[in-house]
């Protein structure tokens, strides 16, 4: 067990950005691709807040902190890892499963803040592609938790 955030703990391979693309080998329709995109962006901006494990946390504050010290003008602490290594290429599989089971309540969060609402059909195409992608993850999960 390593305790790094490069370490097999907490990284995938391969990474959530490689299943993604993986995944929409297989449909290349413009829903798919704005799927992927949109899952993927969620990801890289919810990874930190919602998805991480309280030592997985740990790990993630110690390399900004490390990203901020070779950096010879100092920045905002908070986006500085996204900005080197976003999270998607970084985590993996297991980090993905979290995603997809937050998903919901982050999809009604959000709904909530912006006032917005997502209409039935919009709901039904991203209900479908997320059984798409867990079948998919389903099949190939012995390769893709190595």
């Amino acid at each position: 067990y390593q305790r790094r955030v490069h370490g097999p703990s907490s990284t995938g391979k391969p990474t959530v950005s490689a299943i993604l693309s993986k995944f929409s080998e297989n449909d290349r329709s413009d829903t798919t691709v704005y799927f992927v995109h949109g899952l993927e962006t969620i990801f890289n901006n919810m990874l930190s807040k919602c998805l991480l494990y309280p030592h997985e946390q740990q790990q993630y504050r110690e390399e900004v902190c490390n990203e901020l010290q070779k950096e010879k003008r100092p920045r905002k602490r908070k986006r500085v890892l996204d900005e080197v290594n976003p999270p998607a290429s970084v985590y993996g599989a297991i980090h993905l499963l979290r995603l997809i089971l937050k998903l919901p309540k982050i999809i009604e969060q959000n709904n909530t803040y912006n006032a917005g609402h997502i209409e039935a059909a919009g709901r039904e195409l991203i209900h479908g592609k997320l059984l798409a992608l867990v079948d998919f993850l389903r099949l190939h999960w012995d390769e893709l938790c190595v």
